[in-house]
């Protein structure tokens, strides 16, 4: 069954397994779509309460396995932040490729670049594109915390003359001096968001003072897993209960799945289903063979 057949099956307004993180605060129908799982549930009512009332240089580590939602998380944060009425939200993003420590940074302020330049905001400003120029698209290696410091300080007029509020996320980082580089950097900002697969950095970052604050996201249950569909069913405009066997979810996540492997098992759960357009249920064999095949083709388990 493909996609667009499931969807005409089951009368649905959109997809509900599409692998996309979610990004409320640019399709406002994604809210719709998080579901209060394990770690990220805990946490939900608390970020909302505390992006609401940060001020400047807050700092969130988003901790959790490769594929868990990290950054769907630090976009649901991002869309709570407090910020003034007329002001757009725009989030640049950087990532850790590996250790070094300033890279991500380089990479933060080239999406921040891509941003101004495509609302033509250098237009008036040819010396400040220079120095972007210059320190971070043609740069050979990436410059110093303090050299990025001085640029984003100039740039912040700028910001403030589009009423944009700009939330930067680093992604992926590897070492702690990333995060303490990234707070240097962008102390101007409300809010610099963290995701990390990695323990002890989460550990390191925890000995920080409030506001900062760190969320553990962790692997679904079975249980977590049912919830997360009839979350995505409903936002989907599915009626309820959804046509997913509890018998057969309940076998399939036996083991405990990120987010993102669970969205594709359930695509392959779809696809591997006969396609004949009735609006059949998925008993346990289809789900267990969806699940067996996802396992197949990418090894995981």
């Amino acid at each position: 069954m493909t996609e667009d057949e499931f969807v005409t099956a089951f009368s649905l307004s959109r997809y509900p397994f599409e692998r996309e993180e979610l990004c409320p605060f640019r399709n406002g129908a994604d809210l719709q779509m998080y579901a209060l799982v394990d770690g990220f549930g805990s946490h939900a009512e608390d970020i909302r309460k505390r992006a609401s009332s940060l001020k400047s240089r807050a700092l969130v580590l988003i901790r959790g396995p490769k594929a868990s939602g990290r950054s769907s998380v630090a976009n649901y944060l991002a869309h709570h932040l407090a910020r003034p009425a007329t002001h757009s939200l725009h989030v640049a993003r950087g990532r850790a490729n590996d250790h070094h420590s300033t890279e991500p940074l380089r990479d933060a302020l080239t999406s921040l670049y891509m941003m101004l330049d495509a609302a033509n905001a250098f237009a008036s400003q040819p010396s400040l594109e220079a120095d972007f120029m210059a320190k971070v698209i043609d740069a050979k290696e990436p410059a110093t915390t303090g050299a990025y410091k001085v640029l984003l300080n100039k740039t912040n007029s700028l910001i403030a003359s589009l009423n944009w509020t700009i939330v930067y996320v680093i992604e992926d980082v590897k070492k702690f001096e990333q995060i303490d580089n990234a707070a240097q950097v962008f102390m101007s900002s409300p809010v610099v968001i963290f995701t990390t697969e990695s323990d002890e950095v989460r550990d390191a970052f925890k000995s920080r003072p409030a506001p900062d604050f760190a969320v553990d996201i962790a692997a679904l249950t079975h249980t977590d897993v049912a919830n997360l569909l009839n979350v995505r069913w409903a936002a989907s405009g599915g009626a309820m209960p959804a046509p997913f066997d509890q018998v057969g979810i309940s076998k399939a996540f036996s083991a405990n799945f990120p987010a993102g492997p669970v969205i594709d098992i359930f695509s392959q759960i779809v696809a591997s289903a006969p396609s004949e357009g009735a609006a059949v249920p998925f008993d346990t064999a289809t789900i267990l063979d969806g699940a067996l095949q996802y396992i197949l083709k990418t090894g995981k388990k």
